[in-house]
């Protein structure tokens, strides 16, 4: 629910906004939230139509579509599976809990958590039309969670998490509620300047990258995965990032590398993910590598995002040939013009003790 600005129901949020504490930031959060689904039709970010395919959302109610908005897709890149548990914070009129509830199938469930009781009411009423009486939906904050401990499988938020007054408390409740071994799959907004009521109101974190990725690695996660990059400019020239990542708890050994390559070296990339992925095994580490193309719009954004952030001197334009991407860090990267077997083995040991040296590193 990303980039509120200028929508006449942020009236309240803005003019309340002195830097209030928690509670009185929940509280207009949810007054805004409240007016919305009672108007019936969300003006915020964009459209599951926009994010999701038609093929996806066939069946759900034009009436659920209209007032559910968020910058990604978490459904789809989350992996999720018949029997999981899946826990959406900040369900809204319920289209994401909605699409995770037709994987999961009765065997599984679907807890939506959401502070505004309208939505909560909007979202049951169109659950029960659509029988899917696996969903079960409560109040609750992203900072609080009204689920035990290590008792789900999945989270999934989409453009949601970057409203809380603490982005820390939220991660450390995900960790809470997850299974080990447990994923999330979010999208939230990075950057920007929270300190004004207009830029709060459209989800500004003021977080850097490497601010967000130091906060995951605080509450415990590893295989850590940019998926999709947006850049989000503002009419007050200030700029943030919609980024689509996920990652895992409780799998300390756990690591994920993205080869980014153009589609012509992707034959040294494939080199590459079969020499770490056998030096990996040889050290127990359980590694999870895939090649990304450098060309898709969605390998273009997680390269830029690393690069800008981990080479300050980067000027936006000549890059490596490949890159390989762990943790949401730059690992290593090299021109693949007449690499000899020798020096691209090397450079596979290299990113991988870079990789398996990662844990606690901003």
């Amino acid at each position: 629910m990303a980039a509120m600005v200028d929508h006449p129901h942020n009236a309240r949020l803005q003019e309340a906004w002195q830097e209030p504490p928690a509670s009185v930031h929940a509280q207009l959060i949810q007054e805004a939230y409240e007016q919305l689904a009672c108007d019936g039709v969300s003006g915020f970010c964009c459209s599951p139509t926009e994010v999701y395919s038609s093929v996806e959302l066939a069946g759900l109610p034009e009436s659920v579509l209209r007032l559910s908005s968020g910058c990604g897709a978490p459904v789809t890149s989350a992996g999720i599976e018949r029997g999981d548990c899946v826990l959406d914070i900040g369900s809204g009129a319920g289209a994401d809990c909605f699409l995770a509830a037709q994987i999961v199938g009765p065997t599984g469930a679907v807890i939506g958590v959401d502070p505004s009781p309208t939505m909560r009411a909007t979202a049951a009423r169109h659950r029960d039309e659509l029988k899917l009486g696996w969903v079960n939906l409560l109040e609750g904050t992203a900072e609080h969670l009204p689920v035990p401990d290590q008792s789900t499988d999945v989270v999934i938020s989409n453009c949601v998490l970057s409203l809380a007054s603490s982005p820390m408390a939220v991660w450390r409740e995900i960790a809470r509620v997850l299974r080990p071994g447990g994923r999330f799959v979010v999208s939230d907004i990075v950057g920007g300047r929270p300190t004004s009521p207009a830029s709060k109101a459209r989800c500004e974190t003021g977080l850097s990258w490497s601010e967000y990725r130091a906060t995951l690695q605080c509450a415990g996660f590893t295989g850590v995965e940019p998926l999709r990059v947006r850049t989000v400019a503002f009419r007050d020239g200030f700029q943030a990032q919609s980024v689509t990542l996920r990652g895992r708890t409780g799998m300390p050994a756990h690591r994920a590398a993205q080869i980014v390559a153009p589609t012509r070296h992707h034959g040294v990339a494939q080199r590459v993910v079969a020499l770490c992925g056998r030096a990996g095994h040889q050290r127990g580490a359980q590694l999870a590598l895939r090649i990304v193309d450098a060309a898709d719009p969605d390998g273009q954004g997680v390269l830029r995002l690393v690069l800008h952030t981990d080479l300050p001197n980067w000027d936006g334009q000549a890059r490596p040939d490949l890159v390989v991407v762990g943790e949401g860090k730059l690992v290593a990267s090299m021109q693949c013009s007449s690499v000899s077997e020798p020096e691209l083995s090397r450079f596979a040991d290299a990113a991988l003790d870079r990789l398996l040296a990662m844990r606690g590193k901003s």
